[in-house]
């Protein structure tokens, strides 16, 4: 049994959204009665399906999985460095 915080997210993801399973269904080709029973049986779907439906929901899996946002690492290129980047680029 899966743990159930991917169908809570998704449920409430669906809710602030304001849409439905239904429409979620409909959107990716999934039929009704198939989500259903994932949701009512705590299933994950496959990774393809779950990846269809982190980007119908406008998320990622993992968000979809642990309710937290994938880590983005966000380098800092030093001034000096990108004064010789804009230099060449210009050339």
């Amino acid at each position: 049994m899966a743990d159930t915080k991917f169908w809570a997210n998704v449920n409430a993801l669906l809710k602030n959204k304001d849409l439905t399973q239904d429409a979620m269904s409909s959107a990716l080709g999934i039929p009704l009665q198939t989500i259903r029973g994932w949701v009512f049986k705590n299933i994950l779907p496959r990774v393809d399906d779950g990846v269809r439906i982190a980007s119908y929901l406008g998320t990622s899996v993992e968000y979809l999985l642990t309710g937290t946002d994938p880590v983005v690492t966000v380098y800092r290129i030093p001034e000096d460095l990108l004064e010789v980047m804009r230099k060449y680029a210009g050339s």
